[in-house]
């Protein structure tokens, strides 16, 4: 009993996430896809759900994105959810708004993630330097950078190394937006949650963001460094190689050589042997 009344925690969670954390609904009761803002930046900058807010301009938000005023709709029938006062100004950066600020959300909890493994490169050749692991650390925090719309999900260990997460819910990470992370030496990962857009599971979609979903590089600050790693070690190995290679060539021309010395010499002194066995014939002979 909770202040005089059952509590159910599992019932009370389904209560809270009738929609998942990406702003989709299951659409059972629903037509179409749901691709609706479901946070927004209160008046002191903090991130706030639609169900923590008033209706319509009560709530008092704007967007994480675009940063434009917001209107929480809030009725019977459709998923409650964000939209920009100004129809004009609506940005095309829900989803991905969405997914990061609960993946966030999630992570600063959690305070762990499964990064994938570390693979050099020289040519055609691979060699994997770290076997995917799980790293922890301590804190997460949302930041825009790059130029991107979408506030990134950043992770910081307690060297103070940092660590970008995109979720990757529709669209991946643009090829511009992944050579801006390389040259600027930054690391990051993307997530693969595009299996769970419609999925009501919390505890799967947090499941599949901390280790289950399909996750890859985006860009690895140490990347340029493993791989001239890999490529010296494949010269020494290949100049290893050249001096065994060319120390096994001399060892069998230098056996061959003392070969063919040894059968010169029973050559000759079977020559020998043959040569005073004449002479003992012929001096026989003359007696």
């Amino acid at each position: 009993m909770l202040f005089g009344r059952s509590w159910h925690p599992r019932q009370e969670l389904a209560k809270m996430t009738d929609s998942n954390p990406f702003g989709f609904n299951d659409h059972r009761p629903f037509s179409g896809l749901s691709d609706e803002l479901v946070y927004g930046l209160g008046p002191d900058g903090t991130i706030l759900h639609i169900s923590q807010v008033g209706r319509g301009l009560q709530c008092g938000c704007r967007c994480p994105a675009c940063e434009q005023v917001l209107i929480a709709k809030k009725g019977p029938v459709q998923l409650h959810h964000f939209a920009h006062h100004n129809a004009n100004a609506a940005c095309a950066n829900a989803v991905e708004t969405n997914a990061h600020i609960w993946a966030k959300e999630v992570l600063a909890r959690v305070k762990r993630l499964l990064v994938p493994e570390t693979v050099a490169r020289h040519g055609s050749l691979t060699r994997i330097v770290r076997r995917a692991q799980v790293y922890s650390f301590v804190e997460a925090r949302l930041e825009k950078r790059l130029g991107s719309m979408v506030p990134d999900v950043i992770l910081v260990m307690a060297d103070g190394k940092k660590l970008i997460v995109e979720v990757r819910v529709t669209h991946a990470c643009d090829e511009v937006k992944r050579e801006k992370l390389r040259q600027d030496g930054h690391s990051a990962i993307e997530i693969d949650l595009r299996n769970f857009r419609m999925s009501s599971d919390r505890e799967a979609i947090e499941g599949a963001l901390l280790s289950g979903a399909p996750r890859m590089w985006l860009s690895n600050a140490r990347q340029v460094t493993f791989d001239e790693q890999f490529g010296q070690q494949l010269a020494a190995d290949a100049e290893r190689e050249a001096k065994e290679a060319e120390e096994k060539r001399r060892r069998t021309a230098l056996a061959e050589a003392r070969a063919a010395e040894r059968a010169l010499q029973q050559v000759e002194q079977q020559a020998t042997s043959l040569m005073s066995a004449v002479r003992r014939s012929n001096v026989s002979q003359e007696i």
